[in-house]
């Protein structure tokens, strides 16, 4: 899946979707002057060298590495047994066996129990996109208002251009607002036949065979 942050972006706004363009792209500007505004301060809040979020996170991981047993092979190389998947850590390389390390850059339960038996501090296992230094960065731009329209000052250039609508025949239906399904997402949402009471199909493909309703005199 690729499409999570155009799909959360899309989920956002669609309060605004059907506004006009100009009510629509403010609304989008306040939203993400909000946004960067509440992010840059709690990224500034922060006190530890992680972002808040996965700090917290390291920390319950750290707690549940403790019933973990590790058995260094090397300096950098240990296997780490939890009693369920097992892990072999390679701290120099930043890689294990259960592929948690690897794909997300944040030490996994084998990795920081492996740190600890060696002595290392999990931080400089981290992934640098994780410390609060680059959410800040990420952040440190500002969105600032428009301000009043009669205050703008717009070239004579774009001032004088004429902008015609689309050559787009508008459907007589309703505008769909229901995003359509990735290939290979299942929909999620089932209906409950108003018939039987089963979830996953209608009324009008019910198979269910249903004893005939009683009737009282």
């Amino acid at each position: 899946m690729t499409t999570g942050i155009a799909e959360s972006w899309n989920n956002a706004f669609a309060e605004a979707r059907g506004w006009p363009i100009t009510s629509l792209m403010e609304f989008m500007r306040h939203t993400l002057q909000k946004w960067f505004f509440e992010l840059r301060t709690a990224a500034s809040a922060a006190t530890g060298p992680l972002a808040t979020e996965v700090e917290a996170n390291l920390r319950k991981l750290a707690e549940k590495s403790t019933t973990s047993f590790p058995f260094p092979s090397s300096r950098y190389e240990i296997t780490v047994l939890d009693g369920d998947l097992d892990g072999d850590v390679d701290l120099r390389r930043k890689k294990c066996s259960c592929r948690i390390f690897d794909l997300t850059g944040l030490p996994c339960e084998h990795v920081l129990a492996g740190a600890q038996d060696r002595g290392i501090s999990p931080y400089t296992l981290c992934s640098r996109f994780y410390t609060v230094e680059v959410w800040l960065s990420s952040y440190g731009g500002s969105v600032y208002t428009l301000g009043n329209e009669e205050s703008w000052v717009i070239p004579n250039d774009i001032g004088s251009m004429m902008i015609s609508p689309p050559l787009v025949k508008q459907k007589a239906s309703h505008p769909k607002k229901k995003r359509c399904l990735s290939k290979g997402e299942k929909n999620s949402k089932q209906h409950r036949c108003s018939r039987c009471g089963v979830l996953g199909h209608n009324r009008v493909t019910c198979t269910t065979v249903c004893p005939p309703s009683s009737r009282h005199a």
